[in-house]
């Protein structure tokens, strides 16, 4: 999975979530969380230099690397890394750096040690998927269930789910961690061996929007199985590794021991310390669970840049090359898009294709430059969670392009455009981070996704968000803007029938943004959470002071029974507040899976029926209020305070049924 800056606006998301339960709450949850600087992937990492450097004097690539590597890996806390570079069709750098276990300090070596490369591994189902259409086996525009035949591909869309869709990641599926990870080897499971496979249905139609999915790529998989009969596994060691001779490279988790000995450890950065990690099990193989090192790495990307080389170490036709490195999805014209597989990436003047991956054992990031003929790929093994800033893989291709491949002249101004105040209004509001779950609890996440778009009195539009931070863009293009200094490019789609843009892609993003409507909007929502524990709170605390008074002999009131049921309904939400803060928010903030890894446990389940029962409590009272007020026992002042606390109640059990926080809608 693939989740920039998860910890930094996860622990804001528990802050404010925090901060508003504290109003009511008489027990304080205490949340500790350590927050990230919030950059976005295209930030440069060094200034381009004066002199032009020749990447074939390798006596200066090397002291350059190494001094990189050393600066950055002690400023991160990175325990071990591994970069390789080639260039046409040979390899010209691979080194290992720092441990890939602290305890017996074992040092990572380029050509021994082993990493989890994640989602790097959807390059080779990728590849894979090519063959197949290569030899007329698959075929790119043809619906998947022609293919898949009595698995499921449920969908609400008239659009058919294609092989083009999925290699593009414009499929239409939402994200998941739900029932994704497994106890052991033994119990991993793909789509094609699950006894109840989880089966996704699109959130939006094929085609439509990039929204990166693994479960999109899981089904590229099982496609390849589908039609060679044979494990994911067995086919692409038969025809991507040992044709390419990669010798350490595997997709199953169950490994040998001279390869469980070569793997490097992951850790996580906890108080001052790298702590190691366990190695993560989990469900599917083509998505993320490629183990491999960096002289195969090397291999591969030698294939994709080299397709013209003999016929023994040749995995795909030159034309099949070609076809899978063209753009094939974008957004806007101007902006960046989807080849097969790679996103591209425009760097210093020229096209780049690459694939990013994260587990907790490690992070990766693979990097071609076609025209160039030259590859870089880089691994290490420190959670992402605990990594500040652009990640160690980003930084390394930006200090190498700035370095080797520096922009061909100084960046002259951008032209700018003057928009109209019925221009501004069109591409003005907020847009959500379309990489979220839409269907589990773990929606409430994308709270913290939001993106406001406004525009200032001199016409330059304003971004803020989470995410992306804080940015000035001016417009440089037809629904085109640019900052300043050219690392933050916007574009927008408009679809809207009402003439307003409905989509915003940031280059060098994972997934577009999507308009929400006002009441949607991070804002509105946490004001109603923080209205509505404020008023359980003051239900919660009157009670207990009416409770207080007649112990101590103060006369009992008529509608005693009444304050006491609503007391305990307010207290039952304050407690709901409180086990969602520890049982879903506090996992999505500091663990890679969330609080769905393993499905729904007992004690969400338990959980999510509160709101349910405080909700019908509500009207039993109410019954019982109505009966008091026609027997002249209350007055007005009571049936209006009952009415009140009854329609709040079912209020935020509406509310966070709509967030799926609820029994029923959790998973």
């Amino acid at each position: 999975m693939l989740l920039p800056n998860f910890k930094s606006f996860c622990s804001k998301l528990i802050s404010l979530t925090v901060l508003c339960a504290l109003v009511g709450l008489t027990v304080i949850i205490p949340i500790f969380a350590q927050s990230q600087s919030s950059t976005t992937s295209s930030v440069k990492t060094d200034p381009i230099p004066s002199e032009v450097f020749r990447l074939e004097h390798t006596n200066d690539l090397e002291p350059f690397l190494d001094q990189f590597m050393e600066k950055k890996m002690a400023e991160k806390h990175i325990p071990g890394a591994v970069l390789s570079i080639v260039k046409d069709g040979k390899l010209l750098f691979a080194k290992g750096y720092g441990y890939s276990d602290l305890e017996h300090q074992i040092p990572v070596q380029a050509d021994r040690t082993l990493f989890r490369v994640a989602s790097v591994s959807k390059l080779f189902a990728s590849t894979a998927a090519m063959q197949l259409v290569e030899r007329g086996m698959l075929d790119l525009n043809a619906d998947i269930r022609q293919v898949l035949d009595l698995f499921p591909v449920p969908s609400d869309f008239t659009e058919p789910i294609t092989l083009h869709h999925l290699l593009t990641h414009t499929a239409g599926y939402d994200e998941t961690a739900f029932r994704a990870r497994a106890n052991n080897a033994e119990e991993v499971t793909t789509l094609r061996t699950a006894k109840n496979p989880f089966v996704q249905s699109p959130v939006r139609a094929p085609g439509e929007r990039l929204s990166y999915s693994n479960y999109g790529m899981e089904l590229v998989g099982f496609m390849v199985e589908k039609q060679t009969g044979q494990t994911f596994e067995q086919y692409v060691r038969q025809n991507i590794f040992e044709p390419l001779g990669m010798e350490s490279s595997t997709f199953s988790q169950s490994l040998p021991k001279d390869m469980t000995d070569r793997l490097a450890i992951g850790y996580r950065w906890k108080q001052g310390t790298n702590l190691p990690q366990s190695f993560n099990y989990f469900h599917g193989g083509s998505s993320g669970s490629l183990i491999t090192n960096a002289i195969d790495v090397s291999k591969f990307m030698i294939a994709h840049l080299q397709n013209e080389v003999g016929d023994k170490s040749r995995i795909l036709q030159p034309k099949t090359v070609e076809l899978m490195h063209r753009q094939h999805y974008t957004i806007h014209p101007q902006a960046e898009g989807m080849a097969y597989g790679f996103f591209e990436d425009f760097n210093n003047g020229r096209r780049a294709l690459s694939h990013h991956g994260r587990l907790s054992e490690a992070q990766s990031i693979l990097y071609l430059l076609p025209e160039e003929e030259i590859g870089l790929f880089v691994s290490y093994n420190l959670h992402f969670l605990d990594e500040r800033g652009n990640s160690l893989g980003q930084q390394i291709i930006d200090a190498f392009m700035d370095r080797y491949f520096p922009a061909s002249a100084p960046d002259q101004p951008h032209p700018t455009f003057t928009l109209s105040k019925q221009e501004q209004t069109r591409l003005a509001g907020t847009y959500r981070w379309v990489f979220h779950s839409y269907n589990t609890a773990e929606k409430i996440l994308s709270l913290l996704w939001d993106m406001n778009i406004r525009f200032d009195k001199n016409g330059k539009m304003i971004s803020d968000s989470f995410l992306q931070g804080h940015s000035v863009l001016e417009a440089t293009g037809k629904d085109v803007f640019v900052s300043a200094d050219g690392k933050k490019k916007l574009s927008f789609l408009l679809i809207d029938n009402q003439g307003k843009a409905d989509y915003v892609h940031i280059d060098g993003d994972i997934a577009a943004y999507e308009r929400v409507s006002w009441f949607e909007t991070s804002n509105v929502q946490f004001v109603l959470f923080g209205w509505f524990l404020f008023l359980f709170a003051t239900v919660a605390i009157a009670g207990f002071v009416t409770w207080l008074k007649n112990l101590f002999g103060g006369k009992r009131s008529k509608n005693i029974s009444i304050l006491y049921g609503y007391a305990v309904i307010g207290a039952g939400n304050l407690i709901y507040a409180g086990l969602i803060v520890l049982l879903v928010l506090i996992p999505l903030s500091d663990n890679y899976w969330g609080p769905l890894g393993f499905g729904v446990s007992w004690k969400l389940q338990a959980t999510g029926f509160i709101p349910w029962i405080t909700a019908a409590s509500t009207f039993v009272i109410l019954y019982r209020t109505w009966k008091m007020f026609k027997q002249h026992s209350i007055g007005i002042p009571t049936l209006v305070y009952s009415l009140l606390i009854a329609t709040h109640t079912c209020s935020f059990a509406a509310l966070v049924w709509y967030w799926n926080l609820v029994a029923g809608l959790l998973s």
